[in-house]
Protein backbone atom coordinates (compact mmCIF):
# COMPACT_ATOMS: atom_id res chain seq x y z
CA UNK A 1 0.00 0.00 0.00
CA UNK A 2 3.10 2.53 -0.11
CA UNK A 3 1.91 5.54 0.73
CA UNK A 4 -1.87 5.17 -0.59
CA UNK A 5 -4.92 5.95 1.27
CA UNK A 6 -6.86 1.97 2.37
CA UNK A 7 -9.39 4.10 4.65
CA UNK A 8 -11.11 6.89 6.06
CA UNK A 9 -12.63 7.19 9.60
CA UNK A 10 -14.99 10.51 10.08
CA UNK A 11 -16.19 10.84 13.68
CA UNK A 12 -19.32 12.09 14.42
CA UNK A 13 -21.15 12.49 17.87
CA UNK A 14 -22.95 9.71 18.62
CA UNK A 15 -23.82 7.00 21.63
CA UNK A 16 -21.36 6.35 24.03
CA UNK A 17 -20.43 3.24 24.51
CA UNK A 18 -20.32 1.75 28.33
CA UNK A 19 -16.94 0.39 27.66
CA UNK A 20 -15.06 3.72 26.94
CA UNK A 21 -12.55 5.07 29.25
CA UNK A 22 -13.77 8.39 28.80
CA UNK A 23 -17.14 8.13 30.47
CA UNK A 24 -17.19 8.25 34.05
CA UNK A 25 -13.09 8.70 35.05
CA UNK A 26 -13.15 5.25 36.17
CA UNK A 27 -10.14 2.86 34.59
CA UNK A 28 -11.32 1.12 31.54
CA UNK A 29 -13.08 -2.19 31.81
CA UNK A 30 -13.86 -4.42 29.07
CA UNK A 31 -17.99 -4.82 27.93
CA UNK A 32 -17.69 -8.16 28.09
CA UNK A 33 -20.31 -10.43 26.78
CA UNK A 34 -22.02 -12.34 29.30
CA UNK A 35 -21.26 -15.82 27.52
CA UNK A 36 -17.26 -14.87 27.77
CA UNK A 37 -16.35 -15.92 31.33
CA UNK A 38 -13.35 -14.46 33.26
CA UNK A 39 -11.42 -17.70 34.31
CA UNK A 40 -8.43 -15.63 35.85
CA UNK A 41 -9.57 -17.19 39.37
CA UNK A 42 -10.58 -20.71 38.44
CA UNK A 43 -8.24 -23.57 39.97
CA UNK A 44 -6.37 -25.81 36.65
CA UNK A 45 -5.59 -29.04 37.62
CA UNK A 46 -1.90 -30.33 36.21
CA UNK A 47 -2.73 -31.89 34.08
CA UNK A 48 -4.65 -29.35 32.48
CA UNK A 49 -1.25 -27.06 32.62
CA UNK A 50 0.70 -27.05 29.14
CA UNK A 51 3.83 -25.85 28.29
CA UNK A 52 4.41 -24.85 24.56
CA UNK A 53 7.76 -23.92 22.44
CA UNK A 54 7.55 -22.74 19.34
CA UNK A 55 9.67 -21.95 16.18
CA UNK A 56 9.31 -21.22 12.34
CA UNK A 57 8.04 -24.99 11.85
CA UNK A 58 7.50 -26.42 15.05
CA UNK A 59 5.62 -27.00 18.41
CA UNK A 60 7.73 -28.56 21.21
CA UNK A 61 10.06 -30.01 18.78
CA UNK A 62 7.21 -31.92 16.46
CA UNK A 63 6.32 -30.13 13.15
CA UNK A 64 2.60 -29.61 12.39
CA UNK A 65 0.36 -32.92 11.22
CA UNK A 66 -3.65 -32.17 10.36
CA UNK A 67 -3.55 -35.79 11.28
CA UNK A 68 -1.87 -35.65 14.70
CA UNK A 69 -2.89 -33.35 17.43
CA UNK A 70 -0.56 -32.09 19.70
CA UNK A 71 -2.92 -32.05 22.84
CA UNK A 72 -6.21 -32.83 23.20
CA UNK A 73 -8.12 -30.83 25.41
CA UNK A 74 -11.30 -31.23 27.46
CA UNK A 75 -14.51 -29.49 26.16
CA UNK A 76 -15.66 -26.86 29.57
CA UNK A 77 -12.58 -27.46 31.28
CA UNK A 78 -9.71 -24.92 32.21
CA UNK A 79 -6.80 -25.16 30.84
CA UNK A 80 -3.72 -22.98 31.40
CA UNK A 81 -0.90 -23.09 28.91
CA UNK A 82 2.11 -20.86 29.25
CA UNK A 83 3.38 -20.38 25.40
CA UNK A 84 6.66 -18.95 24.55
CA UNK A 85 8.28 -17.85 21.23
CA UNK A 86 5.46 -17.52 19.62
CA UNK A 87 6.65 -14.44 17.49
CA UNK A 88 7.82 -16.95 14.77
CA UNK A 89 4.08 -18.10 14.40
CA UNK A 90 1.39 -16.75 17.11
CA UNK A 91 0.03 -18.89 18.81
CA UNK A 92 -3.90 -20.29 18.02
CA UNK A 93 -6.41 -23.07 18.24
CA UNK A 94 -8.08 -22.12 15.67
CA UNK A 95 -11.58 -23.10 17.73
CA UNK A 96 -11.08 -21.40 21.50
CA UNK A 97 -10.35 -17.97 22.46
CA UNK A 98 -7.66 -17.71 25.27
CA UNK A 99 -7.69 -15.33 27.98
CA UNK A 100 -4.16 -13.82 29.41
CA UNK A 101 -3.45 -14.28 32.93
CA UNK A 102 -0.08 -13.74 33.24
CA UNK A 103 -0.52 -9.98 35.55
CA UNK A 104 1.08 -7.20 33.90
CA UNK A 105 0.15 -9.26 30.24
CA UNK A 106 1.72 -10.82 27.13
CA UNK A 107 3.62 -8.76 25.07
CA UNK A 108 0.95 -6.42 23.01
CA UNK A 109 -2.04 -8.57 24.82
CA UNK A 110 -3.77 -7.21 28.07
CA UNK A 111 -3.50 -9.08 31.31
CA UNK A 112 -7.34 -10.49 32.04
CA UNK A 113 -8.46 -9.66 28.09
CA UNK A 114 -9.61 -12.64 25.41
CA UNK A 115 -8.07 -13.04 22.14
CA UNK A 116 -7.93 -15.55 19.16
CA UNK A 117 -4.40 -15.48 18.51
CA UNK A 118 -1.21 -14.58 20.59
CA UNK A 119 2.33 -13.78 20.06
CA UNK A 120 4.78 -13.62 22.64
Amino acid sequence: YDGDVVATVHVVAGHQSDATPFHDGKPWQPAREGFIADTLQEHVPDENKYYLNTTNSEINGLTWDALVPHRVIAFGAVHEWTVEQSRHHPFHLHVYHMQVATPGGCGDHEYGEWYGTIAS
